[in-house]
């Protein structure tokens, strides 16, 4: 099976309590023998692009919108088939 991850921060850059969540279903899901990709978003440019964590494919994509919508503004978990 084919999952994606989406989280506005993920380790090793972010290490709060949502990233590290996050990053424990990856790894989870990556042991049962998933195919798991996580998209996250970066506020610098030169961090752009697709790297690999700890054996999860990781895709960081540039967003910079206002501190006031971050609470708003956010990415969720969903499934690819």
């Amino acid at each position: 099976m084919k999952i994606v991850i989406l989280s506005d921060g993920f380790p090793p850059d972010h290490i709060g309590g949502a990233e590290v969540i996050a990053f424990n279903l990856a790894n989870g899901f990556k042991k049962l023998g998933n195919d798991v990709y996580v998209v996250t978003i970066v506020r610098e440019k030169s961090k752009v692009g697709k790297f690999n964590y700890q054996g999860i494919k990781v895709f960081r994509i540039y967003s910079n919108y206002h501190e006031r919508w971050r609470a708003y503004a956010n990415l969720e978990v969903g499934q690819l088939d």
